[in-house]
């Protein structure tokens, strides 16, 4: 990635500006979100009557000073660390989102291509592209596969409390976690579909292939722009047998099953 932004070119730039000012603030605010609510948190003892932030039992005396100051700090960092982890959301979906745009740099150099040498070299971008948006995937699949059974269970379980006598507060527990994992799992799931998008449908590589003058081309060139305008296998963030893919067509009927279940309770 860093050689990427370092090597990058004039019209790749404006691409990568266009993808940040697309995404900043829904990524930014999540970010900021997460440490507000871990901050309010740790606010809690001097707002309720709370001794320590996280309820422990330690095996030696707690009420000197010291000791008292070193349990919060240690609590403190524990729970920052908690909201840090909340967030490795935005660094997979970061490296998606830079394998999107370096795809649709390579379709704007596909467009300009005039003979058969950057032809040649534009096939292999797009392979090694490809190979590098597999390594992407593999890395956060078993990630959003433990979110998804996180968010199906919460549902679950909220759909439960919400047509059980339950306290207020338990049910409003239950609707913020929901929203957080739900959030969480839409931060892979909107660059997710926008890479499955710029491979298989207008803004992909067949398409740009397509856009060519190859009428005016050799017929040599005519060949291989069939071959780059065969059908491509989009790549995606999905899981055999489980997750067909990660998409947003997915991610918003994933609550069919809940509104399922809880209609069974309601009868």
């Amino acid at each position: 990635m860093y050689t990427c932004v370092k090597e990058m070119q004039q019209h790749e730039r404006q691409i990568f500006n266009t993808y940040l000012a697309r995404c900043n603030v829904i990524y930014a605010s999540y970010i900021i979100g997460a440490y507000v609510a871990a901050s309010i948190y740790l606010m809690g003892p001097k707002m309720f009557p709370m001794v320590n932030i996280i309820h422990a039992e330690y095996p030696f005396d707690t009420n000197r000073t010291s000791i008292s100051v070193i349990i919060h700090a240690h609590q403190m960092v524990a729970c920052y660390q908690c909201s840090s982890h909340v967030c490795l959301c935005v660094f997979g979906g970061l490296l998606i989102w830079f394998t999107t745009a370096r795809f649709e740099c390579l379709a704007v150099e596909l467009q300009n291509n005039t003979n058969i040498r950057t032809l040649k070299a534009c096939v292999q971008k797009q392979l090694r592209l490809k190979r590098y948006a597999e390594d992407v995937i593999t890395c956060f699949r078993f990630t959003v596969l433990f979110v998804v059974a996180v968010c199906s269970f919460l549902m679950t379980l909220c759909a439960v409390t919400m047509v059980m006598n339950t306290p207020v507060i338990v049910k409003m527990m239950f609707v913020l976690l929901n929203v957080c994992f739900l959030m969480y799992l839409y931060m892979y799931t909107w660059p997710a579909d926008n890479m499955k998008d710029m491979v298989e449908h207008s803004l992909s590589l067949s398409r740009s292939a397509y856009d060519l003058k190859w009428y005016e081309q050799t017929l040599g060139m005519k060949k291989n722009l069939l071959y780059v305008m065969m059908y491509q296998k989009p790549v995606t963030l999905s899981i055999k047998c489980i997750i067909s893919e990660l998409s947003l067509h997915y991610y918003c009927t994933v609550r069919l099953p809940v509104r399922l279940r809880s209609k069974d309770l309601l009868q």
